[in-house]
């Protein structure tokens, strides 16, 4: 059912956001060829593959650096960033201010 395959995708990205999650291995694991798992996810998600992984990449960024618990690189490498330099640089576009930044703001509320 359609409700099943955007629990499955929803799941799979979860389960595999700490690395590099392509476009081909998506669609193989719901036996979809590209083009019609990229149709299929616009409709079903409102956005394509990229901005929602990286939507849910900033999501679970947010969340570790709010338990204050593990370092910037630490979250970069759990949340999928290959390097420190571009989450801080995603982050910053997203949030108007770096992961420490955040870290401080959240911690002294």
């Amino acid at each position: 059912s359609l409700a099943e395959k955007v629990k499955k995708i929803e799941r799979f990205i979860d389960c595999n956001i700490y690395r590099k999650i392509s476009l081909d291995e998506i669609s193989s694991y719901l036996n979809m060829n590209r083009t019609y798992f990229c149709l299929f996810f616009k409709r079903h998600f409102g956005t394509g593959l990229t901005d929602y992984i990286n939507l849910e990449r900033m999501k679970k960024a947010l969340s570790l650096l709010g338990q204050g618990l593990t370092s910037v690189s630490v979250v970069a490498r759990e949340c999928g960033f290959p390097n420190v330099t571009y989450f801080n640089r995603v982050f910053r576009k997203n949030y108007g201010m770096s992961p420490t930044e955040y870290r401080n703001k959240v911690q002294k509320s």
